[in-house]
């Protein structure tokens, strides 16, 4: 490159330096670039921590193995039996069965809630035991999948056994 006055010429090896430092420069803005989103994309692969598994306390756990004590491997045991609500704990599945049995549903269901509490399970533990809830289409014409765990469990929670 020769300035001559206010006038730059370019030659043919002035032009070859350009055209080398441009792109010495657009490779070190792309290779940064890529540096950045690759460092983004490992944390991103990186496991997240996980939660631990809810479970029973050891003193929720021996209340629910004094009520549903048996010598049975399979089968259920009725716990309790009214004209609201019929309480199953299936053996095998080590699951309870609540029938809700007349309306209104909401009432019956807290109802049935309140036996467990009574019995000394907290609001927590009504989740974590896998309690599920039915109805007749008579007592809840629309029963749904939020209807059939206890209130507060938006969805049955997976335990650890």
């Amino acid at each position: 490159m020769a300035i001559m006055g206010n006038k730059v010429t370019l030659n043919n090896k002035n032009i070859i330096v350009l055209v080398a430092a441009a792109a010495l420069v657009i490779l070190l803005a792309a290779g940064g670039f890529w540096l950045l989103n690759s460092k983004q994309t490992k944390k991103g692969l990186a496991p997240e921590p996980t939660q631990a598994p809810l479970v029973l306390s050891k003193d929720s756990l021996g209340l629910k193995q004094s009520l549903t004590k048996t010598d049975k491997k399979s089968g259920d045991l009725v716990l309790e039996n009214n004209d609201n609500f019929k309480i199953i704990y299936l053996i095998y599945n080590d699951e309870f069965i609540v029938f809700v049995n007349k309306s209104p549903y909401e009432e019956i269901k807290q109802k049935s809630e309140g036996w467990f509490r009574g019995k000394g399970f907290s609001a927590l533990d009504l989740c974590l035991l896998k309690i599920s809830f039915t109805a007749t289409k008579e007592t809840r014409p629309d029963f749904s999948s939020t209807d059939a765990v206890p209130f507060g469990c938006a969805t049955p929670i997976v335990t650890q056994k």
